[in-house]
């Protein structure tokens, strides 16, 4: 029946052409593969792509000499992209190598090698990414801490004959609260003199950081900024900004990339201004470049592409790094609102007027920035618009274009920037224009005005040559004279030793004064410096002899000495001041005397602070930013370190204050290992901490002295007291689980080694305040201890043993009995309190004696034949 009706459609006129097309295309065609599939042959072959070897693989050699190879073993080799038609075998997905665009394959039959050479687009993308990591296992601490900097200074002396008389007293003061997420800050000022006395409160704020955000909020007194033509008040209120300081590892400016494709596995290089930075072996296929970024203008970009077979390419691409631009997508701003403050430092109650006050700058792309700003207050309104381009690798282009309106009448005002540096050269240039009636809330506070300035400024630095400089500026005032002024510097070091400083300054006014510098610097190797400079101005000349010893970040003595002729034409001045300050572990005491031809004076000062941190109180020199309360085990003497700067020395308590971290970056704070008897054990030398703004972190090293401890495990066996050989052990702490194996005669030993530890958190030895509390204990304190034992067949047993008081560094515990459980279970950690209870020396009870042990031989010669 079938066959009839294929007949008649076969003869009806209609179908004749689909017929034909039948017969001509579709069924040679179904034919074909039906032969080539049923003679075909399975083959392994030794697969080689792009000349890398892979894998062996199953492939069917057709008689026609294509092969067809699985959808699974191309992906396994890296061929990512495959046609959309594939052929089912045995109910795997097979591909036709001839039918592949992009791939071309020979067969060594005598070896029985496929050799592929697969176009880099068929292939994986290789990612090189260059951003900038945070360094692995940095403590981020969140503690409760409290500081309080206080700073006295006085001053005496004579003048004019005079006698001598206290003349300037003033105190500082700064108290810093963190709780949680929230800090408080505020200073005082206290100054006297013979004609008058104040005492001023400074700022007042509350500041809570979003780090993961990189925002920022202040309620109280803060610092608003609107832009380059607005303006920069302190006032009262609240402010939000996003500000990338909170994240110094975060670079926000622009990055460059590159892609490329790879025919055979290569080495790709990457050079920035003839310094190699990376080296890749990547295999065939493309690849990315991201994210490699860099300092100081315009570098040229290379990357260097060498092959398996030995050629090379060089690709060449110049690109300008500046962190005036936001990468594509990013943010920046400063929203501001409160009331301003007048007479800042001298009153810490006036706030008059209601301000307001916005800058936001976004990335359109890299190339591209835009931003807004905006304030208002006090009748006034200010509005403006600014721009960012980076023209290529030739430099960033700026320009700002704002208005003003309010009682006085509108006004506007426009600026130009330009800048460009590379490795050697650096040029700015600068054009700002002024309307007589443009306003902001702080040119409100002055008469005279700038109508226009105008700045240049050029630098070339080399090695051979040194650093020189040319900077000018040009200032049109509304009301008065116009300055013009005029700087150029010029640097070397001459040698390891010597340095050469000389520059010229020259300013043009109702007044024109020009000025000569010239030093001449001698470093020794113990940071002290000697340095004689001549200065010629218009009105006087000064020869000066100096040698200083730098002052010291942590705890030692800095001192200097000063003597100076001076000629103002009228009069000689001979002056000799000679000063010091002594960085002590509890505070900074500076003193110097100033002694010349006309008076004598003397100052002194003395500031430190009192800082409370994880329930402890301490003194310590000023707190300049963030610090830290370092705990090394009640070891005194121990020498620390915070960025490569001794700071001082443990206490008796193995306690020091390090004042000097830096908040949101990475201090590496270390001990002097040499300082510890090689009879402690010393897990960690160095902590990485990243501080919340002007917080304490509290960070204590594990360092605990060594002991050991032997003993031998017993048991009953088929109703027998005997040694239990060859058992694993287990001891149960507060600091996790230790392990431990018995050997012949059931002799066991286990240390206090808390690298010995599962389970355990010991190795993070920066834990928070918290666990300082902890932080002198052992891994084995003093006390009873829970533990089980099992045999290589799987026996259970469970065991108590005491720890006692004991200063000896291996201490034999005598003979333990493990009792036989039913369940292998450790007593859970939440009742470590209850079975770690403290013993005293005097309570210690012999691991023969214990309360398991009752029925057990009481004499060392029955312990003995037990143990036989």
């Amino acid at each position: 029946m079938i066959t009839q009706y294929i007949l008649q459609v076969l003869s009806s006129r209609f179908s004749l052409l689909v017929t034909s097309l039948f017969l001509s295309i579709v069924l040679p065609l179904s034919i074909t593969l039906s032969l080539d599939v049923y003679a075909s042959e399975y083959i392994i072959v030794a697969a080689e792509l792009n000349t890398e070897v892979k894998a062996d693989l199953f492939a069917i050699l057709q008689d026609d000499g294509d092969f067809l190879v699985s959808v699974a073993d191309l992906g396994a080799m890296g061929v990512q992209r495959t046609p959309a038609r594939k052929i089912t075998v045995d109910g795997d997905d097979y591909v036709s190598l001839r039918s592949m665009d992009g791939v071309e394959f020979v067969f060594y039959e005598e070896t029985l090698t496929l050799v592929l050479t697969v176009a880099p687009e068929l292939l994986p993308v290789t990612t090189i990414d260059m951003f900038p990591r945070q360094k692995q296992q940095v403590y981020f601490p969140k503690e409760n801490s409290m500081f309080f900097n206080y700073g006295l200074n006085l001053e005496a002396g004579t003048e004019g004959g005079g006698s001598f008389q206290r003349q300037n007293l003033s105190l500082l003061n700064e108290l810093g609260i963190r709780r949680n997420d929230i800090f408080f800050y505020t200073d005082t000022l206290y100054t006297e003199n013979p004609e008058e006395r104040s005492f001023v409160r400074l700022n007042s704020n509350f500041t809570y950081d979003q780090r993961d955000k990189v925002r920022r909020f202040i309620f109280g007194d803060a610092l608003a900024s609107s832009g380059s033509l607005g303006s920069r008040i302190i006032f009262g209120g609240l402010s939000i900004s996003k500000t990338y300081q909170i994240d110094p590892y975060f670079i926000e400016y622009p990055f460059y990339s590159y892609s490329g494709q790879l025919p055979l596995p290569s080495e790709v290089a990457i050079y920035s201004n003839g310094v190699r930075l990376r080296k890749e072996e990547l295999p065939p296929g493309r690849f990315e470049l991201q994210n490699f970024h860099n300092s100081g203008g315009s570098q040229d970009i290379v990357v260097e592409v060498t092959d398996a077979l030995g050629r090379v390419r060089r690709i060449a691409s110049p690109f300008y790094f500046s962190n005036l631009m936001l990468r594509k997508g990013l943010s920046e701003y400063s929203y501001n609102l409160g009331t301003i403050r007048r007479d800042y430092g001298l009153d810490d109650s006036r706030y008059s007027d209601a301000v307001f006050s916005a800058w936001h700058k976004y990335g359109y792309s890299d190339d591209v920035n835009f931003g807004g700003r905006s304030e208002a207050g006090n009748g006034l309104f200010n509005l403006g618009i600014e721009s960012f381009y980076k023209i290529r690798e030739f430099g960033i282009v700026g320009l700002d274009i704002s208005g003003s309106g309010g009682d006085d009448g509108s006004g506007w005002a426009s600026m130009f920037n330009y800048e460009y540096r590379n490795r050697n050269f650096n040029a700015r240039f600068s054009w700002t224009n002024y309307s007589d009636n443009y306003q902001n809330l702080q040119r409100q506070e002055f008469e005279n005005n700038s109508k226009s300035v105008v700045r240049f400024g050029v630098g070339y630095t080399t090695h051979k040559i040194g650093s020189m400089a040319l900077a000018l500026a040009l200032t049109e005032y509304q009301q008065g004279s116009d300055e013009h002024s005029t700087l150029v510097t010029y640097s070397k070091r001459l040698s390891r030793r010597y340095s050469l400083s000389c520059n010229f300054r020259a300013i043009e006014s109702d007044e024109s004064r020009e000025e000569v510098y010239f030093s001449l610097s001698y470093y020794f190797d113990n940071n002290q410096t000697l340095t004689s400079s001549i200065q010629q101005a218009t009105d006087r000349n000064s020869q000066t002899i100096e040698v200083r010893k730098d002052i010291p970040v942590g705890e030692g003595l800095g001192w200097w000495g000063f003597l100076e002729r001076e000629d103002s034409g009228s009069s000689e001045i001979y002056a000799f001041n000679p000063g010091g300050q002594w960085n002590a572990p509890y505070g900074s005491y500076r003193g110097e005397i100033n002694l010349n031809t006309e008076s004598e004076s003397i100052r002194v000062a003395a500031s430190g602070a009192i800082v409370s941190l994880g329930g402890e109180y301490g003194l310590t020199r000023p707190v300049t930013d963030s610090f830290g309360l370092v705990s090394v085990n009640n070891i005194e003497g121990v020498k620390i370190k915070a960025n490569g700067q001794d700071i001082g020395r443990t206490d008796e308590r193995g306690h020091l204050f390090v004042p000097s971290l830096t908040s949101f970056y990475n201090n590496n704070v270390t001990l002097e290992d040499n300082d510890i008897s090689i009879e402690y054990l010393m897990p960690q030398v160095n902590i990485t901490v990243s501080p919340p703004y002007r917080s304490g972190s509290c960070l204590f090293f594990p360092v605990q002295k060594y002991q050991a401890f032997t003993g031998v495990l017993s048991g009953s066996i088929g109703g027998e007291r005997r040694p239990l050989e060859f058992y694993e052990g287990e001891l149960l702490s507060a600091k996790g689980r230790s392990k431990f194996y018995t050997g012949n005669g059931g002799e066991f030993y286990f240390d206090n080694d808390p690298g010995s530890m599962t389970e355990s958190d010991s190795d993070v030895s920066e834990g928070g305040c918290a666990a300082l509390a902890s932080a002198a204990e052992s891994v084995f304190s003093p006390g009873r201890y829970d533990g089980q034992a099992t045999s290589e067949i799987g026996d259970i047993c469970h065991f108590k043993l005491n720890i006692p008081e004991t200063d000896e560094q291996y201490f034999d515990l005598g003979e333990i009995f493990c009792s036989p459980v039913a369940e292998n279970e450790l007593p859970s950690e939440q009742n470590l309190n209850k079975s770690q209870d403290q013993v005293s020396g005097s309570d210690f009870v012999s691991g023969s004696d214990q309360a398991e042990l009752a029925a057990s031989p009481s004499s060392t010669s029955e312990r003995e034949s037990v143990a036989k």
